[in-house]
This record gives structure tokens, C-alpha cells and sequence, in this order.
């Protein structure tokens, strides 16, 4: 009897301690399902702006590809591009306010040394990826022509308007202006001729001074206003060797006009004039071509030079240099002032 008095006395037990566990468990799994909520992930975004759909692009050129997207310089975000598949990735160059890691504003030029554009479809992909965020894609199909097929032609539609509008003058019109120089009396004549023989030879040399001074100063208004302007703005200075550099060209005319599609061959010139490195290059619509290097580790300290020749249909060639101080690796680069940048000139 004693034994089975235990028994049921330890079964009453459990039974106790089950239903005292159970709601304190279903307790806690509510409240750690309910009370807390998972992270939400960023969605980034990157697009491609200076490129359309089907647009035609000169196969001859290195064209600028630029766009934008979501990063910030709060976050920690790089910018690649590929071109009809040929990896890997190449790095773009940021050029956003916030600096060399402010891909907000982003550009990359297609050098032929890394792929070039196919006779018809090419498609240009740009990534943005971002260490807290998944990578975002965005592509663009254009068209690559040959060099005379790329400018736009007048359509056949607009020359005929042209044709017509010449053509629109009625007989009417026509006999009225015959007619009316007609009636032209004989005695008028007269008149008009010995007006016509009144003029000294000293007024009819300086009309003719005056068209030649007149013809002059339009020559001199044309050639000013095919000057090219050119600005070199290093972003650093100093640069400490083993650092990357990014130099910012831009070309207008006389008339502070952004030139686009203008032709840039440089020389960067070390310290000591032991080492040349030349690069290449084609402003985008806004005028501006970045440049972007990486400093060697070993060599001189001192200024290295950027030798610019820029040239532009329909413009003077024109040079122009700037330079930056190169220091010692173990010294910090400084980022120059914007408004301190050196501006040269033809």
C-alpha cells in the first residue's frame, strides 16, 4: 500500500509541474515572436544618364558613361561598369560633392584598352554595391555607328518644308516686283544714275575702309570665340605616394561654354622628369573629364606636372598645365580646395 501511495503521489506531482511549465513557455515564445521585429534591409538604387536607349554612339570615340545613385558619404557604397560582358568589373570615378568616395555622381571612360563598342547593340550594365545593402543593377542598350553615320542628319521630311517654303513666292508677288521696277520713270533714272556718279573718290575710299575695318573686327569676334578655355583641379594636394590622385578637366570656349566631345591627351610628369605616364581622355556633356591614378609607392618627392593638348571641331588646338607636390608615403595627402584650383589657358 505504501508503494502505491508514493506512486500516485509522485504522478499528482509531475502532473503539477507540466501544466505550472507549460503557459510560462507558451508565455515566452509569444512575447519573443511578437516583441521583436526584424531588421529592414536599404533598397539602393544606381542609373545611367548620360547614355538612352538606342542612342547612337560614335564607334571612333571613348565615350563617358555617367549616372547617378543612392549613396551618400555616410555610407560605404563603389560604383563599377561593364560593357558587353568583358569582365572583370572596371572602377568608375566618384564625383559627387562629398569627394573621391561620394558616388552619389559617378563617371567611367571607356578606354579601347579595356573593351570597345560593336557595330550595332552594346550593352552597358552599371553596378552600385553597397556593404550593407544587396547590389543594385542598371543597363542600357545603345547603338554603335561609324564615325559618319553618328551626327544627325537633316530628315527628308524637314528639307522638303525647306524647298517649299523658298517655293512659295506667287506669281503675283513675282509680276508686282517686275512691274513695279518697270514704272521707274526715265527722268527718275536719270536722277538715280547722277546721284549714283556724285560720289567723290573720298567718300567711296572710306566706304570701303569701313567694310574692310568691318570684315576685320568679325574675323577677330570669330577667332576669340574659338578659343578653348582649359581647368586643371587636382583633388589632392599634397599626395602622399601610394595614394590615389583625381585631376578634374574642364573645357568652355571663350564664352564660358561647356565643350563636349573635346579631345584630351595628357602627360603626367614626375618629380625629376624620370618617369612619363600618358593618358587620355573625352569630356562628358557638362564639359569635364576625370582622371584617375594611383601614385607609386617608390620615387622622387616633389611637383608632378599634368601636360594637357585639348582640341575640339571647330576650335583652336590649345595646351595647358598644373601641377601638385608629391611627399613621401609615410606623410598624409590633402584634399585641395575646389576654389583654389589652377585654371590655364590657350
Amino acid at each position: 500500500m505504501l508503494g502505491k501511495s508514493k506512486i500516485a503521489f509522485l504522478l499528482i506531482i509531475t502532473v503539477l509541474l507540466i501544466v505550472l511549465i507549460c503557459p510560462s513557455n507558451q508565455q515566452v515564445s509569444s512575447q519573443s515572436s511578437g516583441g521583436v521585429v526584424p531588421p529592414q534591409t536599404q533598397i539602393e538604387s544606381i542609373k545611367i544618364l548620360s547614355l538612352l536607349p538606342n542612342q547612337n554612339v560614335d564607334l571612333e570615340k571613348e565615350p563617358v558613361i555617367s549616372g547617378e545613385s543612392s549613396d551618400t558619404i555616410a555610407k560605404d557604397c563603389s560604383v563599377y561598369v561593364i560593357v558587353n560582358d568583358v569582365r572583370p568589373y572596371q572602377s568608375a570615378v566618384a564625383s559627387g560633392k562629398g569627394g573621391a568616395n561620394d558616388f552619389s555622381q559617378w563617371k567611367f571612360v571607356l578606354h579601347k584598352e579595356y573593351a570597345h563598342l560593336n557595330e550595332g547593340s552594346n550593352k552597358i550594365t552599371a553596378k552600385l554595391l553597397c556593404k550593407t545593402a544587396p547590389a543594385r543593377w542598371n543597363s542600357v542598350v545603345v547603338n554603335g555607328v561609324p564615325s559618319n553615320n553618328a551626327s544627325e542628319t537633316l530628315s527628308p521630311v524637314e528639307s522638303s518644308q525647306q524647298s517649299n517654303a523658298s517655293e512659295t513666292l506667287s506669281p503675283v508677288e513675282s509680276s508686282q516686283q517686275s512691274n513695279a521696277s518697270e514704272t521707274l520713270s526715265p527722268v527718275e533714272s536719270s536722277q538715280q544714275s547722277n546721284a549714283s556718279e556724285t560720289l567723290s573718290p573720298v567718300e567711296s575710299s572710306q566706304q570701303s575702309n569701313a567694310s574692310e575695318t568691318s570684315l576685320s573686327d568679325n574675323k577677330k569676334v570669330e577667332t576669340n570665340n574659338n578659343q578653348l578655355l582649359v581647368t586643371i583641379s587636382p583633388q589632392k594636394d599634397p599626395v602622399a605616394r601610394g595614394d590615389t590622385q583625381n585631376a578634374t578637366i574642364t573645357v568652355t570656349d571663350s564664352n564660358h561654354r561647356s565643350i563636349a566631345n573635346a579631345q584630351i591627351d595628357g602627360n603626367l610628369i614626375y618629380p625629376g622628369d624620370n618617369f612619363k605616364k600618358q593618358f587620355k581622355g573625352i569630356t562628358d556633356y557638362q564639359g569635364k573629364f576625370v582622371y584617375s591614378w594611383t601614385v607609386g609607392k617608390k620615387g622622387d618627392v616633389g611637383p608632378l606636372v599634368i601636360d594637357l593638348q585639348v582640341s575640339s571641331g571647330g576650335y583652336q588646338s590649345t595646351s595647358a598645365k598644373n601641377s601638385f607636390e608629391i611627399v613621401k608615403s609615410d606623410e598624409s595627402s590633402e584634399i585641395k580646395n575646389p576654389f583654389q584650383s589652377h585654371f590655364q589657358g590657350p
